[in-house]
This record gives C-alpha cells, sequence and structure tokens, in this order.
C-alpha cells in the first residue's frame, strides 16, 4: 500500500495539465487502486470454482454392461463449504464402446431420485478411455445428494467397474421399469462429475469457497501492469502536449 500512496503522489505533481489529461490520469489511478484492493484481499471479485467428484481410483479393474433399458448410476455428495453447484460434465469410463449408432441415455437424478434431466449421446469407438459429456448447457443445479446415471442399449458399453478398496457404495443399478437396486458393495462404478459455482444475479458477487489464489494473482498482475501500462502513456502523451 506504501508504493501505491508513493505512485500516486509520483503522478499527482510534477507538472501541470489540461482537464482532459488530468480526468484520464484520474480514471487510470483508479483503475490502479482497484485493483491493489483486489490483490491485498480488501475487494473479492467473481471468480467461478470448479471441481472433479470421483469414487474410483482411476483404473478399471472390470468392465460391466447391461440389457437395454437398464442403468448404473453413481450417487453424488456437494464438497464441505457448498450448498448448491452446477453442473458442468459428467465423465464415464468406458472399457470398450463398439461405436455403434444406438443412443446412449444420460440422466440426472435429485436426490429423492427424481429424474430431473435427460439427453442422448452417441460415443465413438474407444476403448479404456474417459468419454466426456457436457452438462453446461442445461443449466442443471443441485442444493444436496444426486445420481448421474448412464442407460443402455443393445448392451454398449462397457462401463469401468473399480474394485479396489475402499468401496464407497455409491453405486446402483436400475431396471427398465424404474427399480433401484443397491448400493453395490462389490464395485465402484467410474462415473464422474465436474461441479461449479452458479453465476450469481447480475451485479452481485460470488466467493467461491475453494478459488485458485496463484491464479487469481497471475491474473490480477497482468491487469496491473496493463494499468500502469496505461497511466505512463496519458501522462508522456499529456507531457509532450503541454509542452508544445
Amino acid at each position: 500500500m506504501e508504493n501505491l500512496i508513493y505512485l500516486l503522489q509520483l503522478n499527482l505533481v510534477g507538472y501541470e495539465m489540461g482537464k482532459i489529461g488530468l480526468a484520464l490520469r484520474v480514471l487510470g489511478l483508479t483503475m490502479l487502486l482497484t485493483l491493489t484492493l483486489i490483490t491485498t484481499g480488501i475487494l473479492k471479485v467473481n471468480a467461478q470454482a470448479t471441481q472433479e467428484l470421483a469414487y474410483d481410483d482411476g483404473e478399471a479393474d472390470a468392465g460391466i454392461a447391461s440389457a437395454t433399458g437398464w442403468q448404473r448410476a453413481v450417487k453424488f455428495s456437494l464438497p464441505d463449504g457448498w450448498s448448491k453447484a452446477i453442473l458442468l460434465e459428467a465423465k464415464y469410463y468406458f472399457c470398450m464402446c463398439d461405436g455403434s449408432k444406438v443412443p446412449i441415455g444420460v440422466h440426472v437424478y435429485d436426490g429423492a431420485r427424481n429424474k430431473i434431466a435427460s439427453l442422448q449421446i452417441y460415443p465413438p469407438t474407444m476403448s479404456m478411455a474417459w468419454y466426456d459429456v457436457d452438462l453446461s448447457s442445461l443449466n442443471i443445479v443441485v442444493d444436496g445428494d444426486f445420481y448421474i446415471s448412464i442407460e443402455y442399449n443393445s448392451g454398449n458399453p462397457f462401463l469401468g467397474l473399480d474394485k479396489d478398496p475402499p468401496i464407497d457404495q455409491r453405486s446402483y443399478a436400475i431396471d427398465e421399469y424404474g427399480t433401484w437396486y443397491g448400493p453395490d458393495s462389490a464395485y465402484d462404478y467410474m462415473i464422474r462429475v465436474v461441479i461449479g459455482q452458479p453465476k450469481p444475479p447480475v451485479g452481485g458477487i460470488i466467493i467461491p469457497p475453494e478459488e485458485n489464489p496463484a491464479a487469481a494473482v497471475n491474473n490480477t498482475a497482468i491487469i496491473v501492469a496493463l494499468a500502469i501500462a496505461l497511466i505512463s502513456t496519458l501522462t508522456i502523451a499529456t507531457k509532450r502536449k503541454l509542452d508544445k
């Protein structure tokens, strides 16, 4: 803060300037002051935090497929400190997918197992890899536990299974009539989800519980440097005009 005050003194004394030049200098200094307050923690700006929720270890020990109309689902819980979240991406680990043109269902259920969103996907031919499904356009906001499932058609594809302990007992099967079975005590189904903080209303501020301080400082440092460059340019331009 002492460095900021010194910079202000340097920019406000030394020579006279016209009204327009002074206004531009004040504008630039205001930008610099605001950004300095942000970096010192006096103010905070909106920055959406994201987090991947996973209950598997990332390595498939087996694969599972089901009859047409059956689903495999995983129950997710919000992290500590999160009261709400928007679902950004569902992730499925496929041990084998034959790339057929038969669609696969992706479903989202709330904590009471009411279906709140669905879409169809057509995965490519792939094996032993994660397949990501964009959910951001659906604007799904949850405020508690929720489930994400995959619905099978023609027994394809094979979903990865993690059998290494601990088994989180969050994996469920759903038959074609909507009856739920589980939780599975032998495997964790390899389904994950990426969540984010819901955006605030226009004019609002949201302070995420787990933002990335390093990224915030780096971005702010770049903007501060640009603000200083703007002030210096305006100072030189104004001085030259007055010297003529």
